[in-house]
């Protein structure tokens, strides 16, 4: 039977997440929902909402689980309706949320038309170590906002345009990182547990070369 698949990507942020939905993009067509390139939007249109997510994203602070579910819901059933797997990133982060996307599946697996929906999640495991390094030395490119990476003589060329400045995301500080790092252990890798218990979670290790990450969670999807 022709199922959807609702594939989620855990991990604490700096474990690369973003990077590899792109590898499933582009190697598989896979679509991709971020829920982070939701809020920054809403962040940059400097909105209501989007002033108040400013405010608890530079503290460090998950956004409220019932503006992520407004998120997801109003963009989700819109990607099932083109594809047949849609990763979904930076969503659910607390168990409520888990809870509020099973019951969202549950009623879009309901619209006529389309197939069930399976939900699937993959987890990039990594030390702190390795996040740290990584988020400290995260920026954008000021050219065209694609994210890399200094180097260690702290020189930036962007992978896309070529462009040598760049700048940091707010929540990119080492003490905001600290509490994200924290808030993390705390709210979203509980959620590990369920997906684990209901075997529909696949753990790779996010310290590795990021080309060997790709694969291994290449391996994963195909036995979805």
């Amino acid at each position: 039977m022709i199922c959807l698949v609702v594939l989620l990507l855990f991990g604490a942020p700096g474990c690369g997440k973003g990077t590899q939905a792109q590898h499933l993009v582009h190697e598989q067509g896979a679509l991709h929902l971020s829920t982070g390139e939701l809020i920054r939007k809403e962040i940059a249109a400097g909105t209501p909402l989007g002033q108040k997510i400013k405010a608890l994203v530079g503290a460090g602070a998950l956004v409220p689980d019932e503006l992520a579910a407004q998120l997801v819901k109003e963009h989700l059933s819109e990607f099932l309706k083109k594809g047949k797997v849609i990763i979904l990133d930076g969503y659910p982060r607390t168990l409520k949320q888990a809870q509020e996307l099973d019951a969202l599946c549950a009623v879009l697996g309901q619209i006529p038309g389309l197939p069930p929906i399976k939900i699937r999640a993959i987890y990039l495991k990594t030390e702190d170590s390795v996040l740290m390094d990584r988020l400290q030395r995260r920026v954008a490119c000021q050219s065209c906002k694609t994210i890399g990476s200094l180097k260690a003589t702290g020189a930036f060329v962007c992978p896309s345009c070529g462009g040598t400045s760049f700048e940091r995301r707010q929540d990119d500080t080492k003490e905001v990182i600290a509490a994200r790092l924290k808030e993390y252990k705390e709210k979203t890798l509980p959620i590990v547990q369920v997906y684990t218990e209901r075997k529909a979670l696949w753990t790779v290790d996010g310290g590795q070369d990021e080309n060997k990450v790709a694969a291994q969670i290449k391996e994963a999807v195909a036995q979805f």
